[in-house]
């Protein structure tokens, strides 16, 4: 394959990803993510944040033009051109069928929209301004499970028949409409093939640590799963018609991150002057 005619993309996750898992730092991936800039290979987040959070991140990274896709897979945001594209449910519709279901069947859990910041703060360790972004969901509602696991299984299959998925992520468990992380990247790589039109191909290079990643993995051409120090690694379909193997980093979230993106790209033989500019 000429590398230099394909177009390369990453999407990747960002809690216990990009992130690590306790202390939201990423500054272990900074060689990597200064390496595919010179590269010019865009990074999309891809993860169960809000607008607002993962805004504030780009821009620390320096990816402000970037698409961003938010809350596991309900809408893309498009930076530059300050355009929303959605694909889920808003969030007044999934609070009320849960605050339903509490009434309706006795099930036993917390909802993030019931919390104050404070709580949000003392349960995921955010700062209060992170805390603050997080709340402002739009097409997601994270809930603690407290019931039985028969129950759990019994409550997802009622969300399936009311046209609604959960997703168990690193911390909660997440309400949203039937899409995920590959709903939108599946339409962002159509978008981006026929903006790239010159290129041979577009490949798609993700990472993830967690369950709800899968979906994402699966359509990857390079997926890759990150170490956590919380779950195992996502357990990914066979495709016979994938570019690569599946990746394992030895190291967690961001060291992790830099670690297997430095050696792909290191294998895929990726140099400045290979790359052509748009």
């Amino acid at each position: 394959m000429a590398y230099s005619k394909t177009k390369w993309v990453v999407s990747t996750d960002l809690d216990g990803t990009l992130l690590d898992h306790h202390n939201y730092r990423w500054s272990a991936a900074e060689p990597a993510l200064s390496r595919l800039k010179q590269l010019d290979i865009p990074v999309i987040f891809n993860t169960s944040k809000t607008l607002q959070e993962v805004k504030h991140l780009a821009a620390e990274m320096s990816l402000s033009e970037q698409p961003l896709i938010i809350e596991n897979g309900s809408a893309i945001y498009f930076q530059k051109e300050q355009r929303l594209v959605e694909f889920g449910v808003k969030r007044g519709e999934l609070v009320t069928w849960l605050r339903q279901q509490v009434h309706d069947h006795g099930y036993q859990f917390e909802c993030y929209s019931d919390w104050s910041v404070q709580h949000i703060m003392d349960a995921t360790g955010l700062d209060r301004v992170s805390a603050q972004a997080s709340a402002n969901k739009h097409y997601s509602e994270p809930f603690l499970w407290h019931d039985t696991l028969e129950r759990l299984a019994e409550f997802m299959s009622v969300a399936d028949l009311a046209g609604y998925k959960i997703l168990r992520g690193g911390r909660f468990y997440h309400l949203q409409g039937k899409v995920n992380k590959a709903t939108p990247l599946t339409w962002l790589r159509q978008h981006l093939s026929e903006l790239w039109a010159g290129y041979d191909e577009l490949a798609v290079i993700a990472l993830g640590d967690n369950q709800n990643d899968v979906d994402m993995l699966n359509v990857a051409d390079y997926p890759i799963c990150i170490k956590s120090p919380v779950a195992v690694f996502p357990e990914l379909a066979l495709r016979s018609d994938r570019q690569a193997p599946i990746r394992f980093s030895t190291a967690f979230g961001p060291e992790g991150w830099n670690e297997q993106i430095q050696r792909l790209l290191n294998e895929l033989k990726l140099e400045t002057e290979e790359v052509l500019h748009g």
